[in-house]
């Protein structure tokens, strides 16, 4: 196993220690909402409400806060801040459970894998750059 794998957990589990430790911001303004809007979004454009990869980010900083499935993506998103969904698109309903049921159920997950490994390699090749 390539030695980036390992470095690509530990940058994953930094970001989320960061939003844990209330560095919301930086977060929600770093390049991974740009990744995530790169992954093809599979809904009809009529009726999408809410853009997916703010549905993306819901779901990584819900795991992130201990939520799990569907269920817990919408009860974090009714539970959060206003500006933190403003910071990811989202102005007016909070998305519900069959909202995300809808997207993600649909979603490619090689397409999704294949954005976010892309991401974290280069995060991680980034670090390494700057520890060395």
């Amino acid at each position: 196993m390539p030695a980036g794998s390992v470095s690509r957990v530990s940058s994953v589990a930094e970001a989320l220690d960061h939003w844990r430790a209330g560095d919301r911001v930086d977060l929600l303004r770093s390049e991974l909402l740009d990744v995530l809007a790169t992954v093809r979004d599979p809904r009809d454009p009529r009726g999408r409400r809410y853009p997916l990869a703010a549905l993306l980010a819901i779901a990584i900083l819900a795991t992130a806060a201990g939520m799990r499935g569907y269920a817990g993506f919408a009860t974090w998103a009714r539970t959060v801040p206003e500006d933190v969904l403003s910071q990811l698109g989202i102005r007016f309903r909070r998305p519900s459970e069959k909202t995300f049921r809808s997207a993600l159920q649909r979603l490619d997950p090689a397409d999704l894998d294949r954005q976010l490994g892309a991401y974290f390699t280069a995060a991680a090749a980034a670090q390494a750059t700057q520890s060395g």
